[in-house]
């Protein structure tokens, strides 16, 4: 990940925009309760869900759980 900030940094970036992280633990409280109260954020960007229909029944999603859960405004992509 350090490659990819340095890029970001070199292509007009701040230092303090850019941030790396690595968390272990569930992903959708990581997301939509973690790191909107330490960062506050506006607005999370996710991608849609990979799962099927029955998956989605009996797992959920990371982003519906997103929607759902988080205080700032959330934007799914497909």
């Amino acid at each position: 990940m350090r490659p990819y900030k340095k890029r970001l940094v070199a292509a007009g970036s701040s230092v303090y925009q850019v941030h790396v992280h690595l968390r272990f633990g569930d992903p959708r409280t990581i997301i939509a309760q973690e790191f909107p109260d330490e960062y506050r954020n506006d607005l999370i960007i996710l991608g849609s869900s990979t799962k099927n229909y029955l998956q989605r029944i009996f797992t959920g999603s990371v982003s519906s759980y997103v929607i759902r859960t988080a205080a700032c405004d959330s934007l799914i992509i497909r």
